[in-house]
């Protein structure tokens, strides 16, 4: 019965880990994917995007937020903060050592000065 709440437990917390990753990442993917196969650079002059192919040498330039790279790069990046958090919120050991953790950290730097 325990093995079985723990093997439910970790194939919980590797669900949800795996789904966040795959929403974070994915639109990320796409970008990059995209401008490799059209082999495009992109280029954001005020709040037109420019693209320059390097088949044709064609220009085409339409208007779309200057901060979608922004997001896209940073969305990706968060799933190293997304990781803990879920961690945190499916797995009742992790938080307990979290919490010693911490708890011995303050303990220790009572008294000293910085």
């Amino acid at each position: 019965m325990v093995e079985r709440r723990r093997n439910d437990l970790a194939s919980r917390s590797a669900a949800a880990i795996s789904l966040t990753f795959i929403i974070v990442v994915t639109p990320w993917a796409i970008q990059q994917v995209i401008t490799s196969v059209t082999r495009t650079t992109v280029k954001v002059f005020r709040n037109a995007i420019i693209i320059r192919t390097r088949f044709s040498g064609k220009i085409f330039v339409f208007q779309a937020p200057s901060y979608v790279d922004f997001f896209v790069s940073w969305l990706a990046a968060s799933h190293s903060f997304w990781t803990p958090t879920i961690y945190w919120m499916l797995n009742p050991k992790f938080r307990r050592a979290v919490r010693r953790f911490f708890i011995k950290t303050v303990a220790q730097s009572k008294g000293k000065y910085y």
